[in-house]
């Protein structure tokens, strides 16, 4: 397989390279962009670094491209997702969610950068309890959150009803320490409206459950809602061998070794960091820490298995604790990795062979964000690269001037950029490798 950068030329439309802040009380460490996501409509791109988010124009000119918008969240930022049915020319549709650490979720207004609405997530002790993930759902009628610190829950807000009530609350477990439900605290959350399917992964112990989204909550909040495991938790495979799909199907095809049920399982034990629906609902993609890949879960086979089996891995350079994105589109999967460069695969490929369709490489650093969609004719991809950078000793220089206190100021320089690519017709350049 020939690279991308051999077979055609990946063209950069924007760039903005990470101007040095004016918060001196921020860590260099953490000064960087974090993820990537572009507007259901293509014109407008969000990402964060340190606490706030920026929003940028997709603009396809030359120049200088800086945020049109930039969001003070107040403290570190966890997530943020547009409104599902966002358009740049309906104003009042031009919002997103936001939650950054200790405080509650924010819909922020895309054009003038205020606040229009908050909701207030409340545990059983009546105190404010800051989500780590959240998620829209039926077309952005409603989302979901969850990552609590003291409660095993998921809560369901209305757009249009901010404040502090639920619609429901979903338990996951009795207590923080109980052995029933899903264990860990929830890191990534994703809907699917084919199923009305709500997917959740939890860091360690990692684990990804299925929940149906039209459960309800019971008056007295006791009910520990049942959700299908995908993977996590409370799975054994002590044979040799194991069989899925139908009982009377005696083909060599249907089993599937120990060994590998145990390595798709083993790939999602160190946190969960993201998982997404395929287009059609019927698979699940996921990553997590230290995995070096992505996995894909074929949901059809849960109803009628104990497990559900990983039918696909994408490799990936993920050896890091670090969040690390990716992203789908039209039957392509997007991956970023610590090596400076974003492996596209094909999602329909043979599990037997490698799917891998392109390598992106090139980038300063970490890519850590990626967003793809479809501008017009054209296919671009969003990317933020960056990464933790701490001083070593090469970075102490004794020549250099000692700081108030007597101590010597390390200099920590690490490149970090949010760029817009264009994106080459995978078929046609997947056509010409022979």
């Amino acid at each position: 397989m020939q690279r991308l950068q051999e077979r055609c030329q990946l063209k950069t439309l924007v760039q903005a390279p990470l101007e040095p802040t004016t918060l001196e009380d921020e860590p260099e460490t953490d000064d960087f962009y974090q993820g990537a996501s572009f507007s259901p409509d293509a014109l407008c791109l969000l990402t964060s670094r340190q606490n706030r988010i920026l929003l940028f124009n997709t603009c396809l000119s030359d120049g200088d491209w800086k945020p049109a918008v930039e969001y003070k969240t107040g403290d570190a930022v966890r997530q943020y997702q547009w409104y599902p049915q966002m358009q740049s020319n309906d104003p009042a549709s031009c919002c997103f969610l936001g939650v950054s650490r200790d405080q509650p979720v924010h819909l922020y207004d895309a054009y003038t950068g205020q606040i229009r609405a908050t909701y207030r997530p409340y545990n059983s002790l009546d105190e404010l309890d800051s989500p780590a993930a959240f998620c829209f759902l039926n077309q952005g009628q409603r989302f979901v959150t969850g990552g609590f610190r003291k409660e095993r829950e998921l809560q369901i807000f209305d757009l249009a009803r901010p404040g502090r009530d639920a619609l429901v609350t979903l338990k996951l477990g009795k207590t923080r320490k109980s052995t029933d439900g899903q264990k860990g605290l929830e890191s990534s959350l994703h809907y699917s409206p084919y199923h009305n399917l709500i997917a959740c992964g939890t860091y360690s112990p990692g684990s990804i459950y299925l929940y149906d989204a039209r459960a309800q909550s019971t008056p007295l909040q006791e009910v520990v809602i049942s959700g299908n495991c995908v993977v996590g938790h409370g799975k054994s495979h002590s044979r040799k061998r194991k069989h899925y799909g139908d009982q009377d199907d005696n083909d060599a095809v249907n089993f599937i070794s120990s060994a590998k049920i145990k390595w798709f399982q083993s790939r999602a034990s160190k946190g969960v960091t993201q998982v997404e629906f395929s287009e059609d609902g019927n698979s699940l993609y996921s990553l997590s820490r230290r995995s070096n890949a992505v996995i894909q879960w074929d949901l059809r086979k849960l109803p009628n298995s104990r497990h559900c089996p990983g039918v696909n891995s994408f490799e990936t350079d993920n050896d890091t604790n670090q969040r690390l994105e990716f992203a789908l589109h039209q039957n392509h999967l997007f991956v970023g990795g610590r090596d400076n460069c974003v492996r596209v695969y094909d999602c329909n490929g043979d599990s037997s062979s490698s799917s891998e369709v392109a390598m992106i490489q090139n980038f300063d650093n970490s890519v850590n964000g990626i967003s793809v969609t479809s501008l017009g004719e054209k296919t671009i991809m969003a990317s933020a690269t960056g990464s933790r950078s701490f001083p070593t000793e090469a970075d102490y220089d004794d020549d250099d001037d000692d700081d108030d206190n007597g101590e010597q100021k390390p200099s920590v320089t690490a490149s970090s950029t949010v760029s817009i690519h264009e994106l080459p017709n995978f078929k046609e350049t997947a056509g010409s490798d022979e």
